[in-house]
């Protein structure tokens, strides 16, 4: 166990040596502050208009049992007891993205994403290359879980998923990781959401993202979210030729055959979770026009910070998937000069991959 302690700008809490109980069936563990840095607190509050009197405390515990680590932020006053103002927060549980929630009224609606922490996207994306979606959906969720082991097989066929082949261009390498960002922002959006897993290879014909939007209950199906995402350095022409084409065809039933499986497969593991779930009415219900839902997700570039040139990216999305707005949402994420980011952070995550690989 570490502890890292803290009292203002200038002044590090006295070291000591100290016996914790947890419980009993934790044992006795000897403790010592061991580092004498300042802890990166989130949800906590320290009011520095306080008088004087009163000395603030931060200590982080970190508990290492069972692979479970939760950090416990405390703001203690020394003389007058314990001031508790936050939070607890589960390990590898932080949000890599943050997401802002955007209208163009009638048009459409959705967020813009921010890469919040990029060390851990990449580690996120690194696990989900692995194979490792339903661990990354806990964590995403607010679930402690210890990660599965890393086989030098499995790290090298997701090094392979990461890695543009010789001589190739980096589009497919590029679209899958943009693909594995916006599963976890669709998570982000909404937790416990029942998204089924990235493709494993590149280039996959089938839809880029596949979500059953649910009633409070989880077990009637509201509407399916048929995902479009495209990394692309030209955002509206991708927009306006590909991605309405596909919607168009959705629409006029010419894909009815692959969605209708689709659906059906992932309506199937979410039935283990609720028995008595209807899988052939909620089949029968995706072949009304309303239970469609659509959400394009594209890469942009700073000019679309603008409200009303991010719109313009959307055009035409209520002609093409016409009827009320919550059928269309729309996602951007800022990224200049895409093609170095996205070789960059591919490599951030293979790192991420060899080094859990050497700890097998």
């Amino acid at each position: 166990m570490r502890v890292y302690g803290y009292a203002g700008p200038d002044r590090v809490v006295a070291r000591g040596r100290r016996t914790l109980r947890t419980s009993t069936q934790w044992p006795s563990t000897w403790w010592r502050p061991s580092r004498l840095d300042v802890p990166q607190v989130t949800g906590l509050k320290c009011n520095r208009d306080l008088p004087r009197s009163i000395a603030f405390n931060l200590v982080r515990f970190r508990f290492d049992m069972f692979s479970v680590v939760p950090l416990i932020y405390i703001s203690a006053g020394a003389a007058f007891g314990i001031i508790w103002e936050g939070a607890t927060e589960l390990s590898g549980g932080t949000m890599p993205l943050t997401l802002i929630p955007i209208s163009h009224g009638t048009l459409c609606h959705g967020s813009r994403w921010t890469v919040a922490d990029e060390d851990d996207l990449a580690g996120k994306v690194a696990r989900l290359a692995l194979g490792q979606a339903r661990h990354v959906a806990a964590i995403l969720a607010g679930v402690d879980k210890r990660p599965p082991g890393t086989r030098a097989d499995t790290a090298a066929g997701a090094i392979r998923l990461l890695t543009v082949p010789k001589d190739k261009p980096p589009y497919h390498r590029d679209g899958w990781v943009f693909q594995a960002i916006s599963w976890i922002a669709a998570h982000r959006a909404e937790a416990g959401a029942v998204i089924r897993a990235p493709h494993m290879i590149h280039a996959h014909k089938g839809f880029d993202g596949f979500q059953l939007k649910l009633d409070e209950s989880g077990q009637i199906i509201i509407a399916v979210m048929i995902f479009e995402d495209k990394a692309t350095e030209n955002p509206r022409s991708t927009i306006a030729g590909d991605v309405w084409k596909g919607i168009r065809d959705l629409e006029s039933g010419l894909r009815m055959n692959e969605l209708i499986p689709e659906a059906g497969g992932l309506l199937e593991v979410h039935q283990q979770r609720f028995p008595e779930l209807d899988i052939d009415g909620a089949v029968e219900r995706i072949a009304w026009e309303e239970a469609r839902h659509f959400r394009v997700a594209v890469t942009a570039d700073t000019t679309h910070d603008d409200d009303d040139v991010r719109a313009a990216l959307f055009k035409g999305f209520d002609d093409v998937a016409p009827g009320l707005s919550a059928r269309r949402r729309a996602e951007t994420i800022a990224i200049p000069k895409l093609r170095d980011w996205m070789k960059v952070f591919s490599s951030n995550a293979i790192n991420q991959i060899e080094a859990w690989r050497d700890d097998v």
